[in-house]
């Protein structure tokens, strides 16, 4: 009989929640073959199984939340069966890897994941503490991974960041409401040319930033899941109806739950444009390291000028720039929102 563990799915995670097994007890199961459907933080992560056997018993149900090294799958005693696996690290690590050889760390088995989930724990003790103990079943539901994520991301950008958000209105030239996203961004890669200090991030603990050259723009998307911020990379290199299509396929993506790690890491700035559903301005919250997230208001058409007798109407559309004023001046917010509306005016 051998036991197959939760692998440690890396970047920090200390656990995970089952969200499909894809086979059964008493299958016949080939090496490589998909076992189960996990969801952390980040993404939903599909576990093969280690070798060949017969799965004699799935050892967490669907929904639940367990920790990296949890025992997943028990497989009958065969020939080629491995011993116990007592968590594995996804992917390899090579022999010249900076941590390589040192004492505290561990390839296979993370020293610090105990202290990661004690952590979580706590702040899950913390966010309940004010809940008594005859209310916790009456119509309570634990939050889904990424809904998690998002409420403990929140938090600590909030506690972390000095916020300031400035608001704006302009009439754009275009009435193409299909084509305002592209639109959008192509305005943030010109602001973000004029005013290189919004492309940034900030490392607050090294007291140090650093502006980038390409604009990589997460992208807010709502969903029945949670928040998702997928990433459009290298955003100035994208056409128009380039940029239209790799936002809608990274929305199926977002709705299916099929965003990979990598499809979220790495935005240098970020767009949410909750006008899409409702409301004029908001105060949108950048997660560290960014330093600034434009918001992107519900537009309507406002009266221009009179003109032979009549009235000229025109699309305005309501801004919300928010930065972290630890690292942004006023001035660079400001000179940055003005080149943002000034592409969108033209």
């Amino acid at each position: 009989m051998s036991i197959f563990h939760l692998p440690d799915l890396g970047e920090g995670l200390a656990e995970a929640t089952v969200v499909r097994w894809h086979v059964s007890a008493g299958d016949e199961v080939v090496a490589d073959q998909l076992l189960v459907s996990v969801e952390t933080d980040k993404a939903i992560v599909d576990i093969p199984s280690p070798q060949r056997g017969h799965i004699e018993a799935l050892l967490a149900s669907e929904g639940a939340v367990i920790p990296t090294y949890a025992p997943l799958v028990r497989f009958a005693a065969t020939m080629d069966a491995s011993p116990d696996d007592a968590g594995s690290v996804v992917g390899s690590l090579p022999v010249t890897a900076p941590h390589a050889g040192q004492e505290s760390f561990i390839v296979g088995r993370h020293r610090h994941t105990e202290a990661r989930l004690q952590q979580t724990r706590q702040r899950r003790a913390q966010r309940a503490g004010s809940v008594t103990p005859a209310a916790v079943f009456e119509r309570w539901e634990p939050l889904e991974p990424v809904r998690r994520a998002m409420a403990e991301n929140m938090a600590a950008a909030h506690r972390e960041i000095v916020p300031v958000t400035i608001f704006d209105e302009v009439c754009v030239a275009f009435t193409d409401r299909a084509g305002l996203l592209p639109r959008i961004v192509r305005a943030m890669v010109v602001a973000a040319r004029t005013e290189p200090a919004l492309n940034a991030w900030y490392d607050s603990a090294q007291q140090r930033r650093r502006l980038h050259d390409d604009v990589h723009i997460g992208v807010a998307m709502d969903t029945a899941h949670g928040l998702y911020v997928p990433v459009l990379k290298d955003a100035a290199s994208l056409m128009p109806d380039d940029i239209a299509r790799q936002i809608e396929a990274l929305k199926v993506k977002a709705t299916e739950r099929r965003l990979t790690s990598a499809m979220q890491a790495g935005a240098t700035i970020s767009l949410s444009n909750y006008g899409s559903l409702a409301g004029r301005f908001a105060t949108p919250l950048m997660m560290p390291p960014q330093v600034a997230i434009l918001g992107v208001g519900q537009w309507r058409e406002v009266p221009l000028r009179e003109k032979d007798g009549g009235t000229i109407w025109q699309l305005a559309l309501p801004l919300s720039l928010t930065v972290d004023h630890r690292v942004v001046t006023g001035g660079e917010a400001a000179r940055f929102l003005a080149a943002v509306m000034a592409d969108l005016a033209t």
